[in-house]
């Protein structure tokens, strides 16, 4: 059985449900619109001569993409690949529209205000991995492809950003909460429309091990007709802290 996910307070007013569900169908007809443009060309994508992995969600919030993105970049350079990663770094102070940290030649300490909260612990944990922050992926693809010539790119908190192709994109579903109450923003979680997993290559439910992988399998399957690979990624402890 799949979670309720009990909606506020205040989604039970019905004049502010019905207001909520106009604004979410605007954002719906914008969303679908700029999915229409991209498809016909109308704006610019910009393919890298490298291969790219994108990591994204349909969802606002969490569901493990960072700690996603560190395990690839693991597995690969085990591989011997030279990687860069790009991130939008949300939640930074710094208003550059192109910065590149790597912290094994930072000339400052790393901090999230200057680059956000995921890049900086990636860029402390994998110092020798250059990390670029900035709202133009397309800018830092361009700039990285010059600067450390890696031969893969990898994209985070990527699925809605199309700006940059990309010839693997994954989709993560948090297994403990799922799609949420499947209503578009603001009168749910959804960034866009469920049904958008198409454009996946393969979908990873995380935590699967602390929620209810089992019923969103069944969902994803049985009722959106999902027909990519679906693999389950459980959440460890590594070790302990004081």
């Amino acid at each position: 059985m799949l979670p309720k996910i009990p909606p506020p307070w205040l989604w039970r007013n019905p004049l502010l449900r019905t207001a909520l569900a106009t604004l979410a169908f605007v954002y719906e007809a914008l969303l679908l619109l700029r999915l229409w443009m991209y498809r016909h060309g109308l704006i610019t994508t910009f393919r890298p001569p490298v291969p790219v992995i994108a990591v994204g969600n349909l969802t606002v919030g969490g569901t493990g993409k960072t700690p996603v993105i560190e395990m690839l970049m693991c597995s690969l350079q085990q591989q011997q690949r030279r990687i860069v990663i790009l991130s939008r770094g949300y939640g930074r102070c710094s208003k550059a529209t192109l910065q590149r940290f790597c912290s094994a030649d930072a000339p400052w300490p790393l901090s999230p205000k200057l680059l956000g909260d995921e890049p900086t612990w990636l860029a402390q944990r994998h110092p020798e991995v250059p990390v670029y922050v900035g709202s133009s992926r397309i800018r830092n693809a361009r700039w990285a492809l010059l600067r450390d010539r890696p031969d893969l790119i990898l994209l985070d908190d990527a699925y809605q950003h199309l700006a940059v192709a990309r010839d693997l994109n994954l989709l993560l579903i948090d297994a403990e909460r799922g799609l949420g109450n499947r209503q578009l923003l603001p009168l749910g979680e959804l960034r866009e429309p469920e049904h958008h997993w198409h454009r996946a290559d393969a979908i990873l439910l995380t935590k699967a091990n602390l929620g209810f992988s089992d019923a969103w399998m069944h969902l994803l399957r049985q009722e959106l007709k999902v027909d990519r690979p679906i693999f389950r990624c459980d959440y460890l402890p590594v070790r302990l802290r004081r």
